[in-house]
């Protein structure tokens, strides 16, 4: 049995944390929960021991499908004049920051990496207890780097550390980009190509142009990149830069504490155009809240970090490379380019958030095919040596019905997110759901029946994730739940 989850996007949310005095005196800090809580392994290793108890499964590969490791969304290439985007192959000193960032990565999620070792590693559950029903089990864990963590595999010693951090067998080989596994192929006859999906994306893959060694173009930077850190991760990094002093502050800084956990909160919003109707409905709250308009302060925030961003992509020659998407190649045009620019430093800043709301909606007007869309042209597909095509990258779980040669039906499954999602309602209203989904594909003599794939998705609830603001001397308590 293979069980593929993806997007977990571990990261280094310690920075994010500030502390302060409150009214009473009373020590307080701000941050955010975003990491996976070690239960939620404990929910999957469940699923795991009960189709051993059905049906006597005796190999499990768990496939980490992409974006594992968050390396672009990090304080860490904002603090210093490196940037994670390049042309061509990543440069060597970009090394030492990717290290940097898998040893704080690997600090904030402990728990949860000590939980995935000593599960699917040493066959332990969670009281540290042998799991008897894996003791006959052969368990592997393979793993395959995403648009957010490619940069793990462009060097031996971080492919070393990503292979420590996992507990797997350490050595310097490159990951791999996909994973086949073919109907009449030896020893595997899953029938099943698995994916991070980021390849659907022309905004987060970059083409490979004909003759390229496949390893080197994706280590290639996409525009996605930039959009990840310098808009993505900077908003909040810059705010707190600007308004440390005053947030600190236990009355008067209330107002933009609240504004700094929205902007925690910013990078989990889903779907993505409405990132900045979920930046409105915060100031709106606290508008009603306190009285306050911080519009003018946010949109003037703004206004350097889009225009450091733009400069990024209108300044280098990769965004105009064959495949790139078509409104990237009009943004560099030489005349455009400085319009826009123009318009970032002259603009009202009511006019800045107008801007990226209508970039982001051309964003999703240019990419209008979906994943199951590209997936039913994959090759091993049409020549009928898999039925199966299963990615991530979207953070939406998806089960499609596709084209395949012979009698079988094809599918193509999305793995969705073990992530902290925020998702707009009617009226938009917004609301915290922390996700899990996973993919199981089995083999035929896996089961007594003829069940080809199970998928699984629900929802954790609990008041510890999202964004906080709290006395320190209490530890939050996870209260986790299935509710879906």
């Amino acid at each position: 049995m293979i069980i593929v989850i993806s997007d977990l996007h571990l990261q280094h949310t310690s920075a994010d944390v500030f502390s302060y005095q409150g009214e009473n005196g009373e020590a307080r800090e701000c941050g955010v929960h975003r990491n996976i809580a070690p239960e939620a392994l404990t929910l999957l290793k469940d699923e795991v021991v009960n189709y051993q108890r059905k049906f006597q499964t005796k190999v499990v590969k768990l496939v980490l499908n992409g974006d594992i490791f968050e390396i672009l969304r990090t304080p860490v290439w904002l603090e210093q004049n490196l940037r994670p985007y390049h042309e061509g192959l990543p440069p060597a000193q970009l090394r030492d920051v990717v290290l940097k960032i898998l040893g704080k990565i690997e600090e904030d999620n402990q728990e949860f990496l000590t939980a995935l070792r000593q599960m699917f590693v040493q066959k332990r559950d969670e009281r540290g207890q042998p799991i008897q029903e894996f003791a006959d089990m052969k368990l592997e864990i393979v793993y395959i780097p995403g648009n957010h963590d490619r940069l793990v595999n462009a060097w031996p010693e971080t492919r070393r550390k990503v292979r420590e951090i996992l507990g797997i067998p350490v050595h310097d080989g490159v990951f791999p980009h996909e994973l086949a596994y073919k109907h009449h192929e030896a020893g595997a006859r899953y029938g099943v190509l698995i994916r991070h999906g980021h390849e659907y994306d022309r905004f987060n893959y970059v083409a490979p142009v004909a003759g390229e060694n496949p390893n080197e173009h994706y280590m290639r930077s996409p525009l996605g990149d930039v959009l990840a850190l310098e808009v993505g991760a900077a908003l909040a990094y810059k705010f707190r830069e600007r308004y440390q002093d005053l947030m600190k502050k236990p009355r008067e800084g209330e107002v933009y504490r609240k504004l700094y956990l929205a902007l925690l909160d910013f990078d989990d919003v889903r779907p993505d155009h409405t990132t900045f109707d979920y930046l409105t409905f915060a100031l709106n709250k606290i508008k009603d809240e306190h009285g306050k308009n911080l519009d003018d302060e946010v949109a003037e925030l703004m206004r350097p970090i889009l225009r450091d961003a733009c400069r990024v992509i209108m300044s280098n020659k990769f965004f105009t490379r064959p495949g790139t998407p078509w409104l990237s190649r009009c943004l560099t045009m030489g005349w455009m380019a400085a319009v826009v620019l123009w318009f970032l430093q002259q603009a009202p800043a009511s006019k800045l958030v107008w801007l990226v709301k209508t970039a982001l909606r051309l964003k999703g007007f240019v990419e209008t095919a979906q994943p199951a869309t590209y997936a039913a042209q994959e090759e091993l597909l049409k020549k009928g040596e898999v039925d199966l095509v299963i990615a991530g990258h979207t953070h939406h779980h998806d089960q499609v019905p596709i084209e395949c040669p012979g009698s079988r039906a094809g599918y193509f499954l999305d793995t969705g997110t073990w992530r902290t999602l925020i998702f707009d309602g009617p009226g938009n209203v917004f609301g915290h759901l922390k996700s899990l989904t996973y993919v199981a594909v089995h083999q035929s003599h896996d089961l007594k029946s003829s069940r080809r794939f199970d998928t699984w998705t629900g929802h954790l609830a609990s008041a510890s994730y999202g964004a906080y603001d709290q006395e320190t001397r209490r530890e939050p308590v996870k209260r986790i739940s299935r509710v879906a």
